[in-house]
């Protein structure tokens, strides 16, 4: 007996479309229902929150022997420190509620703030500070070093460690996320790597030779120091001000570094310095006097802290 099997192929067309587009519609709704939940999340803890508190979203503290391995988280701190603004730390990857999608962000009264520099702001007009530098010639050295250290040493460091040296960092962004580190590698150098060299090419990264980029970093670390040569601060010798809070904290980083055997001239350099460590020690001091206690074991376990 023959059978003959007739399909027809406008049908199963039809069928298939009406497939795809329902897939596409159910994870629309996924989406939708996934935002709605973590929207309602937000609105209760902000909700749930102290007038008049800055809440500090930042990485985890991971090292015993750095304050934070992210420097604009620890600018943002340090800044809250400094102006002794009520604040209290959430420690997490919780970067969904962000404005930009990345950390440190902020929540002050309900209102969510991303970017060191505009939290600053957004805090310094919340409360009435003055954080206006004390002359013209200051306000010049603040604005020199902010962007000495964030658009020139900046790039350098996340070149040196994030891609000339992403194998001593790994480790540390698998107990991050708590990923096996060969799963973190695979990803970081498929995806996160890459996408950071495409970005410091669009900087002009890419430009350099080794050892025109190695000249730049130590040039932008030597440029820093002789900045705190003749006074103990960034632009003061009496206190610290907001150009301290980004010197402070990217010097504290590269400085690190060395610690972790992660060398180049330039890391060597600053770790080598009296008038960088000096200066970094000052900070220490009078920011964190607490540094033990912050770097402690049990508070790296913390979800939180309230500091007044």
């Amino acid at each position: 007996m023959i059978f003959s099997l007739s399909i027809d192929v406008g049908r199963v067309a039809k069928i298939g479309a009406a497939i795809v587009i329902g897939a596409v519609v159910l994870k629309q709704a996924a989406h939708m229902v996934a935002d709605w939940r973590r929207s309602a999340i937000s609105r209760a803890r902000r909700a749930a929150q102290q007038r008049d508190v800055v809440y500090l979203h930042v990485f985890p503290r991971l090292v015993s022997d750095n304050l934070h391995n992210s420097a604009p988280c620890l600018k943002v701190e340090s800044f809250l420190r400094m102006y002794k603004v009520p604040y209290e730390v959430l420690y997490g990857m919780n970067n969904a509620d962000s404005p930009t999608e990345r950390l440190p962000f902020i929540e002050l009264n309900g209102v969510a703030v991303a970017e060191s520099a505009f939290i600053i702001e957004h805090v310094a007009a919340h409360f009435k500070l003055d954080i206006k530098p004390a002359s013209s010639e200051a306000a010049g050295k603040t604005t020199m070093l902010r962007r000495l250290t964030e658009d020139s040493l900046r790039l350098h460091y996340y070149r040196h460690l994030m891609v000339d040296n992403w194998r001593k960092l790994v480790p540390t962004y698998a107990k991050l996320t708590g990923l096996p580190v060969c799963v973190m590698s695979l990803i970081y150098t498929k995806t996160m790597r890459p996408r950071l060299i495409a970005t410091l090419n669009l900087h002009g990264q890419g430009d350099l030779t080794d050892a025109q980029y190695h000249a730049e970093f130590l040039a932008d670390v030597k440029a820093i120091e002789s900045q705190l040569t003749t006074q103990k601060f960034a632009v003061s010798d009496e206190k610290p001000t907001v150009a301290d809070c980004s010197v402070f904290a990217w010097l504290q980083n590269v400085v690190w570094c060395a610690r972790q055997g992660i060398a180049c001239p330039a890391v060597d350099y600053a770790a080598h310095s009296s008038v960088i460590n000096a200066y970094l020690g000052r900070m220490e001091g009078l920011l964190y006097p607490d540094k033990s206690e912050l770097l402690s074991e049990a508070s790296r376990k913390l979800k939180s802290q309230r500091f007044n």
